[in-house]
């Protein structure tokens, strides 16, 4: 399903694919992209921009469709849109909410898209990024942004799914640990439930998912990106700037010649982020510094 629309003064197509051909739920198997016609002079170096939604991995509202204002925003900057060959938001399936009486009006248990534990919502986003590379033949040349549990997701990527590693990737208020997350959040039961609906309830499981302490022979696909950003505001009311640090520790920890790793401040309320702003969002910040490191190369 494709439409022609206007964004900033140029003529896009938003089309809205299904990645995963067949699947039993459809719905939870789509992406979103944005496209230009436009020619660009030869030899030019482009990246798609490919981002992950939050949403505590079982939030339904929150969309690959919550991409679109900062893909606005970045569309109307001359900064980063000339590097840029297009723009993707992913779906994937979701887990079940948390059994409090505010969320029941969300609880689907025959709805197979709507509970799944882990692996699941990362076997979809490595499936649609396939998708998208195998259909728009760019191999590494984009940039992963993922914002909270995206952010999770983003980063735990490894190199043995048959991906070729991104030039870039964005942490944007993230999860990184699993068990911190829950227990500096002790006093809300919630933290506690909507990680044991995703990742089951033995906390070792918890350890080997978090990118902070996930293990992998083969490595991850972050280290080898040439930028690696993480962007954080203290405003944020959901997941607080210790997610971010102890990310930033294992980031150090793990250095690679050449890879450019930056700390981006933000400002703004968790949701505020790629929700708000008249006239650029924080998440259109953040992605517009990584491609900018990109362009000098």
């Amino acid at each position: 399903m494709a439409d022609s629309i206007k964004l900033g003064g140029r003529s896009y197509t938003h089309e809205v694919h299904q990645y995963i051909p067949d699947s039993p739920t459809p719905e939870a198997h789509t992406l979103e992209t944005w496209t230009s016609t436009r020619s660009s002079a030869s030899g030019d170096k482009k990246y798609w921009i490919i981002y992950i939604h939050g949403g505590a991995w079982w939030r339904p509202m929150i969309t690959a469709s919550s991409f679109s204002l900062t893909v606005q925003h970045l569309i109307s900057s001359s900064n980063s849109e000339p590097h840029v060959a297009g723009y993707a938001s992913i779906n994937y399936r979701l887990s079940t909410p948390p059994p409090l009486p505010q969320f029941a009006q969300f609880v689907e248990p025959d709805n197979p898209g709507r509970n799944v534990k882990h692996p699941a919502h990362l076997d979809d986003t490595v499936a649609a990024i396939k998708y998208l590379q195998k259909t728009y033949d760019f191999a590494g040349n984009y940039v992963l942004a993922g914002h909270s549990c995206g952010a999770t997701l983003a980063f735990q990527i490894s190199n043995d799914v048959g991906l070729a590693p991104p030039a870039g990737i964005i942490g944007v208020e993230g999860i990184y640990d699993l068990a911190k997350l829950k227990d500096d959040h002790s006093d809300i039961p919630m933290y506690q439930y909507f990680t044991e609906s995703a990742f089951g309830s033995d906390e070792a499981a918890w350890n080997l998912a978090s990118p902070t302490t996930q293990i992998s022979e083969f490595g991850y696909a972050w280290e080898k990106a040439k930028v690696v950003a993480l962007a954080q505001s203290d405003e944020d009311e959901l997941v607080d700037v210790s997610q971010k640090e102890v990310m930033w520790e294992k980031i150090l920890g793990s250095p690679v010649e050449g890879r450019k790793d930056i700390a981006i401040q933000l400002t703004g309320k968790h949701d505020e982020i790629w929700r708000e702003g008249e006239k650029e969002t924080q998440l259109k910040v953040t992605i517009e510094q990584v491609m900018n490191l990109l362009a000098e190369g």
